[in-house]
């Protein structure tokens, strides 16, 4: 169903019924992927409009399927039936996208989805002079609370289609609507943002929401320049198997140290621990996976027994916990850091790379406005790493994205490659579909000069040349990083073997990690020579 209020009806009918409620949205699944959702779940009923209805009914036999835009509800019973439901029980089955493999359903009971509700109101107020707007598809935890937490609450949801009114009329409506809380993905908040004129403002918005993504500082610049003194800026982080469980609010003057956004402080019911790869807990600052641990966390995935074992477990306090596959660590306060995802993972030159550690430094650059990382390779060379791009008005050359990163983080971890793009991909429920990013061109960004490079010194053009062959290249600029022409391993003990024997001196293999150009290599043969 792709309208609103009537999604929000239906769903509303299937919990009152004491049934579970599995919500889809045709236009944001490919018929492949529904096929594998309703073969899986073997529903008894589906609820559908006239445009999901004939798809509905060509994938499944013998089952049910009512149009509730044509149903005949003459002589059916109009009173409240109440609810016939317990808390414990099965609420709602939600299908992940499906982005890295099958989609999979993860199973909500009517408490887990209340305590979130619950936690809202407690801690923004939310009550009978909330307008919340809906822009959310309901296949997602986002979309679930984006209706259910407004009424829970006495509140009014504004149904608003972002795929049919564009962002355009998206500006009209917060201000006729006089919503009040706006919640969102990242990346649609930065496009919506990136049409608005400097002047344009929103002083009914008390609550901004951003989920599902890492918030930038070009994100709170954006909410500081087009929302009141009065509006509260809200980062969230959680999972499909634990709506929020990590927030942290900002104002108007709240300050940003080391120019990054925190993931944000525990909330309430929820515990987070960090582990290594054995499960051991790691210490503060330490980088690790992220373990939740909640009496209101997901029940596990639908007809999966194997994953439930793997990544749902009790501990030692008997309190439900689960295996979130992020990355993150906790500093000495408690707040934590998000690194990214396990399998965002990748090993150049034997380093454990994350790649959204480097997304999260790539973000915080002034001049872009979202960005997301992409490694290349097979298993016989180190893999390359390729940085999709959207900047904001200020822009930022690749140079200056490069010098940024190297600031930060070592040079093995600087991108090789640079994509800029309009707009990332995204998948149904707004987050970067990494799987839509394109390939870069072979022959991209080879930053090498068709001009003759200019040495300083003969030993310099010595260098060049070793490592020019080591690299296979025609021609190698002096202060040209090695990490953008693919080193690996084998290449970093080849051109160390290759200098030890013209020079006559005893190099490490470690030392093109931190001599990573002919500029820097050169003075540090000339110090290895002067130290013998």
């Amino acid at each position: 169903i792709e309208r609103g209020d009537l999604v929000a009806v239906a769903m509303l009918a299937i919990l009152k019924a004491g049934k579970v409620c599995v919500p889809l949205h045709p236009v944001n699944r490919e018929a492949r992927a529904l096929e594998h959702v309703i073969n899986d779940l073997a529903p008894s009923l589906i609820l559908s409009d006239k445009g999901g209805a004939a798809l509905a009914e060509s994938m499944i036999e013998k089952v049910a399927v009512v149009n509730v835009e044509t149903a005949d509800f003459n002589g059916k019973p109009d009173s409240d039936p109440g609810m016939a439901s317990k808390p414990e029980e099965l609420a709602f089955i939600l299908y992940t996208s499906g982005s890295t493999g099958e989609p999979k359903g993860v199973m909500h009971s009517h408490r887990n989805i209340l305590s979130r509700i619950v936690l809202y109101q407690r801690n923004f107020g939310f009550g009978l002079d909330d307008r919340a707007i809906m822009m959310a598809s309901v296949d997602h935890v986002s979309g679930i609370m984006g209706i259910f937490r407004p009424l829970v609450t006495s509140g009014c949801v504004v149904v608003y289609d972002l795929r049919a009114q564009g962002f355009e009329a998206l500006e009209q409506n917060l201000e006729e609507q006089q919503v009040t809380v706006l919640t969102t993905v990242n990346s649609v908040f930065r496009s919506f943002i990136a049409g608005l004129s400097p002047e344009t403002r929103f002083p009914h918005v008390r609550l901004l929401i951003l989920t599902s993504e890492a918030m930038t500082v070009s994100d709170v610049e954006s909410y500081r320049r087009h929302f009141s003194d009065e509006c509260l800026l809200l980062n969230t982080f959680g999972s499909t198997e634990l709506p929020t469980y990590r927030q942290f609010v900002l104002r108007k003057d709240t300050l940003l140290p080391g120019g990054k956004v925190p993931v944000g402080h525990a909330v309430t019911g929820v515990d987070v621990s960090i582990v290594d790869d054995d499960g051991h807990p790691l210490p503060a600052g330490q980088p690790g996976e992220i373990i939740t641990h909640s009496l209101y966390l997901a029940l596990g995935y639908w007809n999966r027994p194997e994953e439930n074992e793997a990544r749902f477990f009790k501990d030692e306090n008997g309190i439900p916990s689960c295996r979130t596959g992020d990355i993150g660590c906790l500093d000495e306060d408690g707040i934590l850091d998000f690194q990214g995802r396990k399998d965002w993972q990748v090993k150049i030159l034997g380093n454990r790379v994350e790649l959204g550690e480097i997304e999260q430094v790539l973000a915080y650059h002034p001049g872009v406005q979202a960005v997301a990382l992409k490694a290349f390779g097979n298993s016989t060379v180190s893999p390359r790493l390729c940085a999709y791009v959207v900047t904001n008005e200020s822009g930022a050359s690749i140079p200056a994205l490069k010098a940024h990163v190297r600031e930060h983080l070592p040079d093995y971890m600087v991108p090789s490659y640079f994509v800029y793009l309009e707009a990332l991909p995204l998948t149904g429920s707004g987050k970067v579909n990494r799987r839509a990013l394109p390939d870069p061109p072979v022959a991209f960004h080879k930053e090498v000069s068709d001009s003759e490079s200019v040495f300083a010194s003969e030993l310099e053009q010595q260098i060049s040349g070793i490592c020019q062959e080591v690299l296979q290249l025609d021609s190698l600029e002096p202060d040209a990083s090695f990490f953008d022409f693919g080193i690996d391993s084998l290449k970093v003990m080849r051109m160390v073997n290759r200098l030890n024997k013209q020079f006559s001196i005893n190099m490490s293999v470690a030392t093109p990690l931190s001599y990573s150009s002919v500029t820097q290599l050169a003075d540090c043969v000339k110090k290895i020579k002067v130290e013998c």
